[in-house]
C-alpha cells in the first residue's frame, strides 16, 4: 500500500486500577496517581478534538 502522506501512531498505556486489582491496598495508596491520570487524559481527548487528530482508544475497566 503506498500512501501519500506520512503517517504517525501514538500509543499510551495506562492500567490504572486493572493494573493493582490484585492489590486493594495499592489502588488506596495510589488515588492521587489516578486522579492526576484521569486530568491528562482528558487534556489529551481536548487536545486531538483541538488538532482535529482521530483516535482509537481501548479502556479496561474503572478509567471513569
Amino acid at each position: 500500500m503506498k500512501l501519500d502522506k506520512g503517517v504517525f501512531v501514538l500509543s499510551l498505556d495506562t492500567e490504572l486500577a486493572w493494573g493493582m486489582r490484585d492489590k486493594p491496598k495499592a489502588v488506596v495508596r495510589n488515588k492521587r496517581y489516578y486522579e492526576k491520570t484521569h486530568k491528562v487524559i482528558n487534556e489529551i481527548l481536548n487536545l486531538m478534538i483541538n488538532y482535529n487528530i482521530s483516535a482509537t482508544w481501548a479502556i479496561v475497566g474503572k478509567l471513569f
